[in-house]
């Protein structure tokens, strides 16, 4: 009578062990089950995987109903600061479709919904135009009355990174007689809101337009610099050594004066011979009829005779000569 009682005893014990075990894994799994098993499942597409800070990108995400549900609700977490609107379903027609709340980030549909129906979420997010870069995480939820909540699948990640600066310019003309005015034009990427130019490579700001006109008055070889700058993106600089190059139309002068006058004097010396040549007399050409050229770029020293002859492919163009006695010791520009 004792051994039945015991056996008894036992049994109830093992039955109820059973029972209490069962129950805890049928509640652990209830739990730990993705969406899918309980009837829903979400999956999210992001249009972009790296953006730039103020870029938009556009996140859908689409949902299976694999039962009949009440409330389905979908909340998506984004970075602080990002802005979201609604692409889609973006008014509330009664019972047809969801309700949009801004504040939470949250879609919630007030009617029924049935198995087999699928819905789908399409949002438009801004990224902040002075966000950080780095990579940050897209992450939502999806879940209805009497279904517990569960992640949606899918991409989740978005990389911010600087866009690249890239400043550049252009100049016409760059080389002339002085006084020589010149139009920059700004050729810079990614829309700078602000320019920085120095046009004389003395480190000090000359214009702050985007396509300034500007004026050399003095001979020489100009270093032009042009610092470039976004709001967003930062500051980008290009410089252009010796970019502008501006002759000194006096040392054409002068040297065409010197040469007018020794050939006067010589077609007089040679009598007939300057007269049979026709012109070793005459006067020298107007400066106003000459167009500069740069063609050779050398110098001249006192006490040093220089001769220089210009050629085309078959004769002899020009020689020109340097009397050291007359020729103050300084560059030429010819």
């Amino acid at each position: 009578m004792n051994i039945n009682k015991i056996f008894r005893t036992r049994s109830r014990i093992k039955f109820s062990s059973f029972i209490s075990g069962f129950t805890l894994v049928f509640l652990l799994a209830w739990t730990v089950l993705p969406a899918s098993a309980a009837g829903i499942e979400a999956s999210r597409e992001i249009s972009a995987g790296m953006v730039y800070p103020g870029e938009s990108f556009a996140v859908t995400v689409h949902i299976k109903i694999d039962q009949d549900i009440e409330a389905l609700t979908l909340k998506e977490d984004l970075p602080d600061g990002w802005q979201v609107s609604q692409l889609e379903n973006n008014k509330n027609e009664f019972q047809n479709i969801s309700t949009f709340k801004p504040s939470t980030q949250e879609w919630i549909w007030t009617e029924n919904l049935s198995a087999g129906e699928e819905k789908t979420v399409v949002y438009n997010v801004t990224v902040p135009a002075n966000s950080k870069t780095g990579n940050f995480t897209v992450s939502g939820r999806i879940s209805a009355y009497s279904v517990p909540a569960a992640p949606v699948e899918g991409f989740s990640e978005i990389i911010v990174t600087s866009a690249p600066t890239e400043t550049d310019f252009s100049a016409n003309p760059i080389m002339g007689p002085a006084p020589l005015t010149v139009q920059f034009t700004d050729l810079s990427a990614f829309s700078p809101d602000s320019w920085e130019w120095d046009f004389d490579g003395n480190r000090s700001i000359d214009s702050n337009e985007r396509n300034p006109i500007y004026v050399y008055r003095n001979s020489g070889t100009y270093t032009v610099t042009l610092k470039t700058t976004n709001n967003t993106y930062g500051n980008n600089t290009r410089t252009k050594t010796g970019y502008i190059t501006v002759i000194d139309t006096s040392s054409v002068s002068e040297g065409s004066g010197e040469s007018g006058g020794n050939a006067g004097s010589s077609g007089s010396g040679g009598g007939s011979v300057g007269s049979g040549g026709g012109g070793g007399a005459s006067s020298p050409e107007s400066t106003r009829n000459i167009e500069l050229k740069e063609i050779s770029n050398e110098q001249v020293f006192k006490g040093t005779h220089t001769c220089f002859t210009f050629k085309d492919e078959k004769n002899e163009i020009v020689t020109v000569e340097f009397d050291p006695k007359k020729v103050s010791e300084k560059q030429l520009l010819l």
